[in-house]
């Protein structure tokens, strides 16, 4: 995604500042499930560990983070100490299982990283340097698959995702979407272009022409060290489709001029004459529809409109003056003339001759259902949805798709945003007044937006280390070490084995029973006087869950927080100062400068690493909070940021900055991007036409009939769009543009058509249908090569090169629609002056003698 992204753009600049400081690395993430148990058993440990130590192994890994290489800081009563979280080495056994899980629960930090909360499956990361290059990073992408694959036998199911997982799968399935829609599109023009003119020079020529331009735009690109992007694939889909338009129309009016008496040169001739002129107006607006990409912030979609702006040029050139040229050094080439073709002749008469009663006797209806059409197109255009997710360019039905659900429901999500807090001298980052602040941020952001999954902060290791150096602390209510829930499960286990290894006897029973009836009475009776006794164990669990439910003010309490409240009142495992050291008194100090040589103390005897959450390990001024989403789209990261930024101001100390960073905003700078692209690049093509041909005509009303069947078509797309829920993306938002540079060749060829017939006749029905013969015949065949071209896109293995091919073929089939109907119908009603003049004379051009 940063790809997309200019180089002076301020997200992009965070990130690479954010690399820089806290490290580089990406991050593969791999999941493994015990769909039907948990995932905390012995035989998924040992196949775990093996995986860990495997995928360690890879060239190019930097570090592998899952349950074997995680830390664990734990507290006794020599003080903190940092360990390895699983112990030992395998094969592992039911009590190591049952004390990693305690582990697990004791520590929120894990909760949705490592583990899910329910125990059945766990995550872990694969980090490798951003200096790789695409192809080091496909190969360990693909020995991840490799090595995962090789546990399909096992109860478990692995999954794996993630931006470095998405961009590898994006490059690979560009190289499959090449190998399998260009020879697809191929197909398709040849059959069009068969059934069109069958003829095999109609056929060949055509292909001929635009089999050159794309060889020559795609070598012009390999030779600049232009990289494919996932939009660099359409443009050979796309050189292919448009490229053929130029060779249709003049073969459409070279069989036209072939079915008269004249020599092959006076055919060729004729056939520039009357539609040379269109074809190079077509393909200079079709140039400046591509090139209003070209001035577009999103990289892809700036060198996509350079290269096929360029492509159009190659084309023309190449239909102008090689086309004819071949066509010169033939004999005569007949229109084919046999019964299928008279079939096919016919069909096209009679529904040119509906499209004539429409424009000539019912051209006020044409008008109204123009209107009616856009009244339903912009409503449907506000229900449009801007969003750029690159994980949803895949199908929901892929293994990334799958696997970034799955990750979205049990973990921490694939989507993250890092907030960067910098104070000003070293150390600064160790006062507890940032820090409280850190952790108040931090439990606001998690309770306040159900999109965020969780947030990880520097602040988080400061209070591990404060609670576990604090686990002998009596309770507000005594004491609950581990300890001494140690000492009580031993003699619990000792009475089990010794009072179940022995043959009970009948006598034994009764004795028991008579015993524990004897203290049964005795207990009653001390109740009945009102003297429970102190010692009871039922008494004090019952007076421990009270007061932890008076703690929490409210009766709906869920059980993991009744727990977490007993074993603040008791201390269990320093459960009660599992928090921030904020105030100097609970400290037995006097100052906040003496609690931050407190926290500076407690960095000093941590042996892990913290390099990426703080600068520096001992004085850091620079630390990370990482802000996990569930979310695949960018609408909720572009509500949020305005309300963080209103928090931060509200309850940060001063002295201290804060910015983000991370792929989220990057994906969302994207999104916003582009709105503004899709919007310029339409206004400046459709003002383009407008000039163009308000100066070819001479006339501002030429250029005004000339755009509204264009803004029709667009108009029209975004509504289809935002009806059908298909979102703006960076494909999708192309799709005005090239209608446009594609869409006006159809009313530059009516225009062109209708003038020519004006000249000779004022009656606007015979001018018409003369316009609709010789023109909207070519127009008709051009639309369904161009769209039936575009239409293999739909096969395409990413979703917006799906919704760009349907969308152009449908634009396509609009455009050309409004340029039959709608340019006829104002052409027809207002009798414009510029459609008036005389036909102005060819002959000042194309000379014969010259030719």
């Amino acid at each position: 995604m940063l790809n997309f992204l200019p180089e002076d753009n301020p997200e992009k600049i965070a990130v690479k500042e954010q690399q820089e400081l806290f490290g580089g690395a990406l991050l593969i993430d791999v999941v493994m499930e015990a769909p039907d148990s948990t995932i905390l058993q012995p035989k998924a440990l040992d196949i775990l560990r093996e995986v860990t130590l495997q995928l360690e192994q890879i060239p190019g890994v930097e570090e592998v983070e899952s349950l074997f290489s995680t830390d664990y800081i734990n507290g006794t009563r020599e003080g903190m100490i940092v360990e390895a979280l699983v112990p030992g080495e395998s094969p592992y056994t039911e009590r190591d299982a049952a004390g990693l899980k305690e582990k697990l629960i004791s520590w929120k930090m894990y909760h949705g990283l490592l583990i899910s909360p329910d125990f059945s499956a766990t995550q872990t990361g694969v980090r490798y340097s951003t200096e790789l290059t695409p192809e080091e990073r496909e190969s360990i992408y693909r020995e991840i698959i490799r090595i995962t694959d090789n546990y399909a036998d096992t109860p478990y199911r692995f999954y794996i995702a993630g931006t470095p997982a998405v961009s590898v799968l994006v490059s690979s399935n560009m190289r499959s979407d090449l190998k399998t829609m260009v020879p697809f599109v191929l197909i398709v023009l040849f059959l069009v272009l068969g059934l069109t003119f069958r003829r095999l020079a109609g056929v060949l020529l055509p292909m001929l022409t635009v089999a050159i331009s794309t060889v020559w735009i795609i070598g012009i690109m390999a030779l600049l060290h232009v990289p494919l992007s996932i939009l660099g694939t359409v443009i050979p889909v796309l050189m292919l489709a448009v490229g053929s338009a130029y060779g249709i129309h003049l073969l459409s009016r070279y069989f036209d001029e072939a079915s008269l008496e004249q020599s092959q040169e006076d055919i060729v001739l004729n056939t520039l004459r009357h539609a040379g002129r269109p074809v190079a107006l077509a393909g200079i607006t079709t140039i400046i529809g591509f090139g209003s990409l070209a001035v577009s912030r999103i990289v892809p979609m700036r060198t996509f409109g350079t290269f096929t702006a360029l492509g159009v040029v190659i084309a023309l050139i190449i239909a102008l003056v090689f086309l004819p040229s071949v066509l010169l050094l033939r004999r005569r080439i007949l229109p084919a003339t046999g019964s299928e073709q008279k079939k096919t002749g016919n069909f096209m008469k009679a529904f040119l001759d509906g499209v004539l009663v429409l424009t000539t006797r019912r051209k006020t209806m044409v008008l109204i259902g123009a209107a009616l059409i856009v009244i339903g197109a912009v409503w449907g255009a506000r229900q449009l949805i801007v969003d750029n997710a690159l994980v949803e360019y895949f199908k929901e039905s892929t293994h990334i798709r799958i696997s970034d659900q799955l990750i979205r429901e049990k973990f921490a999500g694939t989507k993250n945003f890092s907030i960067i807090i910098s104070g000003q001298e070293p150390g600064d980052m160790a006062d507890p007044r940032v820090l409280a602040a850190m952790d108040d941020l931090a439990d606001h952001l998690e309770k306040a937006y159900p999109q965020i999954a969780k947030v990880v902060s520097f602040s988080d290791f400061i209070r591990r280390m404060n609670q576990v150096m604090h686990v002998d602390e009596p309770g507000e209510l005594g004491s609950f070490t581990r300890d001494s829930v140690d000492n009580d499960l031993e003699e619990l286990t000792e009475w089990s084995e010794s009072d179940f290894s022995r043959e009970s006897t009948e006598a034994d029973e009764w004795e028991e029973a008579a015993a524990w009836s004897a203290d049964s009475a005795d207990y009653e009776e001390e109740q009945k006087q009102g003297n429970p006794s102190s010692t009871d164990p039922y008494n004090a669990a019952a007076e421990l869950l009270l007061s932890a439910c008076a703690q929490a003010g409210s009766l709906e309490i869920d059980a993991a927080d009744l727990v977490r409240r007993a074993g603040i009142l008791t201390n269990y495992a320093g459960l009660a100062w599992d928090e921030i050291p904020a105030d100097p008194e609970r400290y037995g100090l006097e100052s906040t400068e003496e609690l931050k040589n407190l926290i500076t103390q407690y960095l000093l005897l941590y042996s892990g690493s913290l390099d990426s959450f703080s600068d520096d390990s001992l004085e850091p001024m620079t630390a990370r909070m990482s802000v996990s989403l569930n979310t695949t789209g960018n609408t909720f990261t572009g509500q949020l940021m305005p309300e963080l930024d209103a928090y931060i101001a509200d309850n940060f100390p001063g002295g201290y900055t804060v910015r983000y960073s991370g792929i989220a905003l990057a994906e969302r700078a994207v999104t916003d991007l582009v709105t503004g692209a899709a919007i310029q690049s339409i206004l400046i093509s459709l003002t383009a036409v407008f000039i163009i041909i308000a100066l070819h005509y001479r006339s501002l009303t030429a250029g005004l009939i000339g755009a509204v069947p264009l803004g029709l078509t667009v108009l029209i797309n975004f509504g289809v769009m935002g009806i059908s829920g298909i979102k703006l993306d960076i494909a999708t938002s192309m799709v005005g543009s090239v209608a446009i540079g594609i869409g006006i060749d159809y009313t530059i060829h009516f225009l062109s058509g209708y003038h020519h017939a004006r000249g000779e006749s004022d009656d606007t029905a015979v001018v018409t249908a003369q316009a609709l013969q010789t023109s909207g015949k070519a127009i008709i065949y051009n639309a369904l090569s161009v769209a039936a071209g575009f239409m293999v896109l739909g096969f395409s293995r990413f979703n917006p090169l799906m919704y760009l091919g349907i969308l152009i073929s449908l634009t396509m089939i609009t455009s050309a629609a409004a340029s039959l109907t709608l340019v006829p119908g104002l052409l027809n009603t207002f009798k414009p002056a510029f459609i008036e003049k005389e036909l102005r004379s060819y002959k000042n051009i194309f000379k014969e003698d010259t030719q």
